[in-house]
């Protein structure tokens, strides 16, 4: 039998069967995308740190990079897989965007400027956007301080009243590895579960002494409360200033008119962290070591 492929047979494959070989790439297309997107891991609430910026902020220089400079320095812990990074328009399509992220669960941190203007008699004009979001509570935010207070209740657990100083308890965070991670598609092995909660153990000890470092940045003044009143009237601490960091700059910062020039600057600039309840509750606190990545890079 001559099963040659000659010139003439194939332009015969070719004029006659094109559709099915098209078909059949089609298929096999298909059928790769599907096996993919069945093997791949898909980041659960709480696995993706999301940045956002209101329509007050310009983006600095830094923000295109920002994504992989905390994934290159290990920023956060192993366990969060993605980072979105976000600045919202300067229009009332970017308040649309930022309520449709919030009604879908996203968001973790946001800056955003606390500005009040005033009028000539010295009263308030209008106050800053920061005031505005807490005292409506327009897409809910925590109280820093009990989001820290916080902290160090879920650090206890893992290490006792002196958590400061004591031993890791490696069962109560191998528990706690594995009430989150058992199905997680990364660990199907008995060897990658294992290397799973030696992770873990990183993490935590990761969180506590990013934790000590952080307090220590608000005792030297790099940090400070930003403090207003709340939708019921109550004062309380409700976003992070971030003003004493002077090359913030490079990251986000708004314009700001001095005599007769117009400087960027970043000395006004509050960070509110979302209040998502449980969700990825043992995440949560990615947001403390975040805070030390900024002081490190930014506090010059």
């Amino acid at each position: 039998m001559d099963a040659r492929i000659t010139k003439q047979r194939l332009g015969n494959l070719l004029s006659y069967d094109w559709l099915k070989i098209l078909a059949a790439i089609a298929a096999a297309v298909v059928a790769l995308c599907v096996f993919f997107t069945t093997v791949k891991t898909r980041p659960r609430e709480g696995q993706v740190y999301y940045v956002y910026a209101y329509t007050d902020l310009n983006d600095g220089a830094d923000n295109l990079y920002l994504e992989d400079r905390l994934f290159s320095q290990s920023v956060f812990s192993y366990d969060i897989l993605d980072v979105t990074v976000e600045t919202f328009q300067r229009t009332s399509y970017g308040d649309t965007v930022l309520t449709a992220r919030r009604s879908a669960h996203e968001g973790t941190v946001m800056f955003v400027t606390d500005i009040d203007t005033y009028n000539e008699d010295g009263s308030v004009k209008e106050i800053s956007n920061f005031k505005t979001f807490v005292r409506q509570n327009i897409y809910g935010f925590c109280n820093v301080e009990k989001y820290f207070s916080d902290c160090e209740a879920y650090l206890m657990r893992f290490y006792g009243a002196n958590w400061e100083t004591a031993e890791l308890k490696k069962d109560e965070a191998e528990k706690c590895f594995r009430d989150r991670n058992t199905s997680d598609k990364r660990y199907r092995s008995e060897s990658k579960l294992q290397a799973g909660i030696v992770e873990e153990y990183a993490r935590i000890e990761q969180l506590r002494a990013d934790y000590l470092t952080l307090m220590g940045l608000f005792e030297n003044g790099t940090y400070s409360l930003s403090v207003c009143e709340d939708e019921s009237g109550s004062e309380g601490a409700y976003g992070v200033n971030v003003g004493g960091l002077s090359g913030f700059t490079g990251l986000y910062y708004y314009n700001d008119t001095r005599g007769d020039s117009t400087v960027k600057t970043s000395e006004a600039i509050t960070m509110l962290i979302f209040d998502n309840q449980n969700r990825g509750a043992d995440l949560k606190f990615e947001t403390v070591s975040f805070l030390c990545y900024l002081a490190e890079r930014y506090a010059q």
